[in-house]
């Protein structure tokens, strides 16, 4: 697909899932700004694993209360069964193969990675959002593929493969060209920091918005 066709189907997508939360919310297009999305990758994550989906045994009231609020997808199928290729379908839009990650997850001694001429979700929303991918990249942690900011993220903050993986280190970063901070991973305390920065990021984007 031509690069311009793979970027107006991913803003398509992006304004499908806006136009499904204005609906379910009862606002209209005539808003004064789009609403704030957010998308969850979880890794090895089962449909029956949360309550909105049917468990009985996990108990999740938070991510129920949004389902109910919002639109429940019931079919819905990921590029892939593993880490590396399920990101790459994800944030492009296209086949992992057609990406060259669709063999198995990357590695920490590996050298391969998504392109920066890769159109992600991340570039093909802006001028009009501004995003930040918090959490695992597992998209190739060496030049020319990393950092996240190289593919249109205003802010990383995580790690550049799985939690499991050696050497590992926790990273900060904010735009394009600008060096990430490198710190230990306290993996005891890993997730509590992953929360505490989604929640300010929002802030800080939010704030921009209104300057």
């Amino acid at each position: 697909m031509a690069l311009h066709k793979r970027r107006d189907l991913l803003a398509g997508v992006g304004a499908a899932t806006i136009a499904s939360s204005l609906q379910a919310s009862g606002l209209n297009s005539t808003s004064r700004r789009a609403p704030n999305f957010v998308i969850v990758l979880a890794d090895d994550l089962g449909y029956g694993d949360i309550g909105a989906y049917g468990s009985k045994m996990i108990r999740t009231p938070a991510i129920d209360r949004m389902a109910k609020q919002g639109v429940l997808l019931t079919d819905f199928y990921s590029a892939a069964n593993v880490c590396t290729p399920a990101r790459a379908g994800l944030l492009t839009g296209r086949y992992p193969i057609r990406t060259g990650l669709a063999y198995e997850v990357i590695l920490a001694d590996d050298k391969r990675g998504l392109l920066p001429s890769e159109v992600t979700i991340a570039k093909a929303l802006k001028p009009e959002y501004e995003s930040a991918l918090i959490g695992k990249w597992h998209l190739g942690h060496v030049e020319p593929y990393w950092p996240p900011t190289r593919h249109g993220f205003d802010l990383f903050f995580g790690l550049p493969y799985s939690h499991d993986m050696t050497p590992l280190g926790l990273y900060t970063g904010e735009g394009p060209g600008i060096e990430l901070t490198r710190e230990d991973v306290d993996l005891p305390r890993l997730q509590e920091r992953f929360f505490r920065a989604q929640k300010d990021s929002s802030k800080q984007m939010l704030k921009g918005l209104s300057s």
